[in-house]
């Protein structure tokens, strides 16, 4: 049974954390989040007014492969970054676990609050070891599965492409740890980018959260 846990963790916990978020004056909310084999592609949000600054302090980083301004707001900037994924990780325990980043948001050096989707209570028992490993510290909070929130899972709206999508990768395996299938071999079948069949599974996974943690689209937008 898939659980949620929601952590909250200092940004110098992770260092992709630490540097977006070295200006106190910006503010960080990750949108989605994309393991690509060694690399991690976030989509993240900076709201702030300097941020040519912020920029370019994240190009001038020796981790960072590329940073890409892909849309603006009145408040705020949404960015796409290719990460090289360091070692002994945050985010490499969280590849390593099949964990998918539901929700994640940070400000300066304010802890960073994230909740996060494992496939099982083994999986984030091994986050827990991995993290304990590499000496990263949280603070874990609350942990509920779909099943303790009573959802009701055949109500959740899914797009037929978003739903093909997620019964080709639980039937191939991409959900099982260790994973049997790669992403780029499920996106040759439907004839896309793995970008793009990755964009489907973390759309349809956060459709069927959502509706498993009582959220409506209102409340989400609220929240943001």
């Amino acid at each position: 049974m898939a659980v949620i846990a929601e952590l909250t963790m200092r940004p110098q916990e992770f260092q992709l954390g630490e540097l977006l978020t070295a200006d106190p004056n910006l503010s960080v909310e990750f949108e989605k989040l994309v393991p690509v084999g060694e690399n991690v592609l976030p989509l993240f949000w900076v709201r702030g007014e300097d941020v040519d600054t912020f920029e370019q302090r994240v190009h001038d980083n020796e981790d960072v492969i590329d940073l890409q301004r892909i849309d603006r707001t009145a408040d705020r900037t949404l960015y796409a970054i290719e990460w090289s994924l360091p070692p002994d990780s945050f985010f490499e325990a969280l590849v390593e676990t099949n964990a998918t980043i539901l929700d994640a948001r940070g400000h300066g050096n304010e802890s960073w609050q994230f909740r996060l989707l494992f496939p099982s209570h083994e999986h984030l028992s091994e986050f827990h070891a991995l993290s304990q490993e590499s000496e990263i510290s949280f603070d874990l909070g609350t942990v509920y599965t779909v099943r303790d929130m009573g959802a009701d899972l055949n109500n959740v709206f899914l797009s037929q492409k978003q739903r093909e999508a997620l019964e080709l990768a639980l039937s191939r395996g991409y959900f099982d740890s260790p994973r049997t299938v790669a992403l780029d071999e499920l996106a040759a079948e439907f004839d896309i980018s793995s970008q793009a069949l990755s964009d489907r599974l973390r759309r349809g996974t956060k459709a069927i959260v959502e509706q498993a943690v009582g959220l409506s689209d209102n409340l989400h937008g609220q929240s943001q």
